[in-house]
């Protein structure tokens, strides 16, 4: 013969209900599909320079050099950089103090005059 489980509410030390599970799940799904709705609106297709920035915390014009060297698998629209979503996972292996050879020269020079 097989013992009942009981199960306890965390607050009360009561046994949980059927009525008190129902709620509980319901809830559940509720913040579910939450959830769900919050991470499709955060799924996109390509990001800009600015928007990889934003989610990686790499400086923009580090990610632009690396979108220039081919660090970061992206393709040129314009003036702008589309960066695959899938890139986002390569990003911790980036550089992020990598900057272009002006940028560099920029700097040196900026030291220099001071």
């Amino acid at each position: 013969m097989q013992e009942a489980q009981t199960t306890y509410s965390n607050d009360l030390q009561q046994p949980l209900t059927k009525a008190d599970a129902l709620v509980l799940m319901r809830k559940l799904d509720r913040l579910l599909s939450e959830v769900e709705k919050l991470q499709n609106q955060n799924d996109k297709a390509f990001y800009t320079c600015k928007e990889f920035s934003d989610k990686t915390g790499i400086p923009e014009s580090t990610v632009r050099y690396h979108c220039n060297t081919g660090e970061i698998s992206a393709t040129k629209r314009g003036k702008s950089w589309q960066i695959p979503a899938e890139e986002l996972k390569n990003a911790s292996e980036l550089d992020p103090e990598a900057t272009s050879f002006k940028a560099r020269l920029k700097s040196k020079s900026k030291h220099n005059n001071k």
